[in-house]
């Protein structure tokens, strides 16, 4: 019995030892993941993502997070992601700042666009770089479908390269792929220089694919390469011409038109790109000798006689 007695209380101080190890590793997880929440949060709650490895926790926050929440990059990010923000029945809600970092994609069908879904949410001072392999459609360089109202997206610029195998209607788009019936949009400040191709792909816009009603479209600039199997019913700015009719589209330019051009919008000339004219027309930045294009996000203001000036 005294035996017995003994195992048992040698039992009773390994449980109590198990449960005490138990403990503090629960509290160390918790401690670490608390640390590791507040380094990616700034005091006003924003998440700030500064490598890949962040870019993927917002992504993945977004799938589920059922209410506006608030993202800020807060450098460049070239090691290409590959995950978008949103689900195709989970939209982005929030607000996301760019802070005027590039981030650099490598994307393949069902990832889109960096964010792949948009309700009422804002986008601003982000540049995307890089690629999108697609089989199908609504491909884009920052939103592939916008599906609720009042969605933001200004001071963007897109020099992302779409290659399609879609066979057909691609509706891809240099900033956004499709705005359903729902949507609305006011895009601000943006511009597309990358390229949509596809030796088999039709229909697709400069700014936007598709839009199923009137947006708002001001001081934007489509400068990107076109190289399409069948041009269709493409358009330089915004795809469905009596939507795009009935929307605002001020201080607009391109560079060379593709299928569809708006009567409102102007072409851009060589001499209004290279003297820094553009810039100065639509108070954008640009390094002159150096940047073929006037960017929204560029800290080179050009003033009056069109001489370049780099802002404090």
């Amino acid at each position: 019995m005294k035996h017995l007695d003994s195992h048992l209380k040698s039992y009773e101080k390994v449980g109590r030892s198990g449960i005490m190890r138990s403990l503090l590793t629960v509290l160390l997880v918790l401690f670490s993941f608390t640390a590791s929440m507040s380094q990616n949060y700034d005091d006003d709650g924003v998440m700030l993502i500064s490598s890949k490895a962040d870019w993927e926790k917002f992504c993945e926050i977004s799938k589920w997070i059922n209410e506006p929440f608030e993202a800020r990059l807060t450098c460049d990010i070239t090691d290409p992601v590959t995950t978008s923000a949103g689900l195709t029945d989970h939209s982005f809600y929030g607000k996301f700042d760019g802070g005027g970092h590039t981030l650099v994609v490598n994307l393949q069908s069902p990832n889109q666009a960096p964010f792949l879904t948009t309700d009422g949410a804002t986008i601003k001072n982000l540049k995307v770089r890089g690629k999108i392999v697609t089989d199908s459609k609504y491909a884009a360089g920052i939103v592939s479908i916008v599906q609720g109202k009042d969605v933001t997206i200004s001071n963007c610029v897109s020099d992302v390269d779409i290659i399609s195998s879609v066979d057909g209607d691609g509706t891809h788009g240099g900033i956004v792929g499709v705005a359903y019936p729902n949507a609305s949009i006011i895009m601000s400040n943006c511009m597309f220089t990358g390229s949509i191709s596809g030796d088999y792909t039709s229909d697709c816009g400069g700014l936007i694919g598709w839009v199923n009603v009137p947006v708002t479209i001001k001081k934007c600039l489509v400068a990107g390469t076109f190289n399409l199997g069948n041009i269709g019913s493409s358009d330089t700015f915004v795809r469905n011409e009596d939507a795009r009719k009935q929307s605002i589209l001020n201080d607009c330019y391109f560079v060379k038109p593709f299928g569809m051009v708006d009567v409102r919008t102007k072409m851009a000339t060589p001499d209004q790109l290279r003297s820094g004219e553009l810039a100065f027309l639509l108070k954008w930045g640009q390094r002159l000798g150096l940047d073929q294009f006037p960017s929204p996000i560029s800290k080179f203001k050009i003033k009056a006689q069109f001489y370049q000036e780099q802002q404090p």
